[in-house]
């Protein structure tokens, strides 16, 4: 009967070693906390070898486990940082135009036509 609750105990072991966040952990984390659960040394290394060496898990362990929500939280930083990137070029490339107001624009067009309408007069007439 021991042998079967120390089974079960190793059994909890592996399975709160496979939890993302404490896959994460450091190792040293990972065995102070079954330690202090009354794990021997020896079923440490076993859960340990047992949770790393699961097949569906493997995979898991080399990649970073990141949550939907994580994913947002970056996509949201992401967005913040490009809208005030874009606010900041918007308003250095705003005060450092030059300023022409509507009835520069408009004598400068003006001109623009007097001076069209001369030069195809003058060729006309040539």
């Amino acid at each position: 009967m021991t042998k079967g609750l120390r089974e079960n105990v190793l059994k909890s072991a592996i399975h709160f070693l496979r939890i993302p966040e404490v896959r994460n952990s450091s190792l040293a984390k990972k065995i102070a906390f079954l330690e202090f659960k009354g794990l021997t040394k020896t079923e440490i290394h076993e859960a340990l070898r047992l949770a790393s060496s699961d097949k569906e898990s493997g995979d898991l362990l080399l990649t970073p486990y990141t949550s939907e929500a994580s994913i947002w939280k970056r996509c949201l930083a992401a967005a913040a940082a490009v809208s005030g990137v874009s606010c900041g070029l918007y308003y250095l490339l705003k005060e450092s135009s030059p300023k022409i107001t509507r009835n520069e624009g408009l004598e400068a067009e003006t001109e623009y036509t007097r001076e069209y309408q001369t030069a195809s007069s003058s060729t006309a007439n040539d």
